[in-house]
């Protein structure tokens, strides 16, 4: 039997399509995970978060097959093969990290908490959407766990930590640079929140970092905040201005049980309290402890609502008489009116209780359904905001209770049973048509491209 020769060893043309396979591997599994986001598909509530990723790095992947399949391949292409092979190992390494965090869902034991926390932060987020323009509307932030101590976002436009990279072309900057480039932010919680749904209330703050970065009101909540208070406090509450932005967006959406929630979170001993000095070359990014406890007890009172249980403010006082810049404590009723009342240009001037509120009448239904959780009672009124209130009210009412009634289980199971059609798709019926969704990937896979090539194809001898 005769055979067909030797194979060459150099074959440009060989090389290019091995090139292409690589990559469609990329394509492939993308399409995939896309897959299982339709309506019976068990990430539904990430459609339009997969989406876009995979859009974005679909381009990037179609623009790097261009660059070596714009002509017939010569010898210059197996000049560049390791070069290249990097850059595919890049794209695969950014999936992989957000990989990791969808995959989470598929894990029986964590599927139900993440349930709940995407749940929340959808229901946080979404109303926010109305504001946005089609073009520009973003998708949700995307919750999983991970080794911090409290939760934390890592919004559009922020570096992410990322492991070291043991090959590729990018080292930790550039690759941490790449993952900024991605469309997705991510709110990262503790993995002992995995069993502790009363913190989850705590969601809410990270979700407000993202709405004010999606509106665009930095700026505006930064001058609103400033006017409110003394010039000569001003500094100060300017460089906590987007803290204070959260904690109030926070208490918008859970109530109490926000303020609840960050009061057990920042607890520490009176020693710690007493020794939160700020100076003028040193205010930090957030206000002290009491600032932060006292600014929510200050927003529920500018909402006309009277905690069901007691004043946060009340017993914080009461526990450390001791604390330091007590002259800045007159401010927060004055600070917590301006962030809630605006007006905010991005809001069509209204103030920011058009995206969403918490009234008297949610805090009777979550201090009700709290009684209910401790009761072993079914919840049979209001939302996720309200559900995940209750926990964390219950719980602070009694812990053993709540422990032995399994309210942590009711919770979860009433929010997973909550209706709603179809995908998760962002801005809902209002979702972008897919040829302007197409062009806001396209823009972003624009950077990460340049990223990405930049060193790839300097001085080869390419043809064009």
């Amino acid at each position: 039997m005769t055979g067909a020769g030797p194979l060459p060893l150099l074959d440009p043309a060989r090389t290019a399509a091995e090139l292409r396979a690589r990559l469609a591997g990329l394509d492939s599994e993308l399409d995939a995970w896309l897959a299982a986001t339709t309506e019976d598909g068990l990430l539904r509530r990430h459609h339009t978060q997969i989406e876009a990723v995979a859009g974005t790095l679909k381009q990037v992947s179609a623009g790097l097959v261009a660059q070596f399949d714009r002509t017939d391949p010569g010898l210059w292409i197996l000049d560049r093969i390791r070069s290249v092979d990097r850059r595919i190992m890049d794209l695969h390494r950014l999936w992989g990290f957000f990989r990791a965090k969808f995959a989470l869902r598929y894990v029986p034991w964590l599927e139900a908490p993440l349930v709940t926390a995407d749940d929340l932060a959808w229901d946080c987020y979404s109303p926010v959407q109305k504001f946005i323009a089609a073009d520009q509307r973003r998708e949700p932030p995307l919750v999983y766990f991970t080794g911090g101590t409290s939760p934390f976002l890592l919004p559009r436009g922020t570096p992410y930590v990322v492991e070291p990279l043991p090959d590729g072309s990018m080292r930790e900057p550039e690759f941490a640079e790449a993952v900024r480039l991605m469309p997705v932010a991510l709110i990262g919680l503790p993995w002992f929140q995995v069993d502790h749904l009363p913190d989850a209330p705590l969601i809410a703050h990270e979700v407000g970092h993202a709405v004010e970065q999606d509106l665009g009101i930095a700026g505006r909540v930064r001058s609103l905040i400033e006017g409110a208070v003394p010039p000569e406090r001003q500094c100060a509450w300017s460089a906590w201005s987007t803290e204070v932005f959260a904690d109030v967006y926070g208490t918008l959406c859970c109530g109490s049980g926000f303020a609840q929630a960050l009061t057990a979170l920042l607890a520490v001993h009176p020693r710690q309290v007493k020794g939160e000095v700020r100076t003028p070359a040193a205010w930090g990014s957030y206000p002290t402890r009491t600032l932060r406890v006292l600014l929510t007890a200050a927003a529920l009172t500018e909402l006309g609502v009277q905690p069901a249980d007691q004043p946060v403010a009340d017993a914080w006082l009461t526990t450390y008489p001791d604390r330091p810049l007590a002259e800045f404590e007159p401010d927060v009723g004055p600070v917590a009116a301006a962030v809630l009342k605006g007006p905010y240009a991005a809001l069509g001037d209204k103030c920011l209780t058009a995206i969403i509120g918490y009234s008297a009448a949610d805090e009777q239904v979550v201090s009700r359904l709290a009684g209910r959780l401790l009761d072993r009672w079914n919840l049979d009124e209001g939302g996720v905001r309200h559900f995940v209130a209750a926990a964390r009210l219950a719980y602070d009412r009694d812990r053993n209770g709540y422990a032995l009634q399994g309210a942590a289980q009711i919770v979860r199971t009433k929010i997973a049973k909550v209706p709603w059609d179809g995908v998760r798709a962002a801005g809902g019926a209002d979702t972008p048509p897919e040829p302007e969704r197409a062009v806001r990937d396209e823009l972003a896979a624009r950077s990460l491209s340049q990223l990405i090539d930049r060193d790839d194809w300097e001085g080869a001898d390419v043809p064009t």
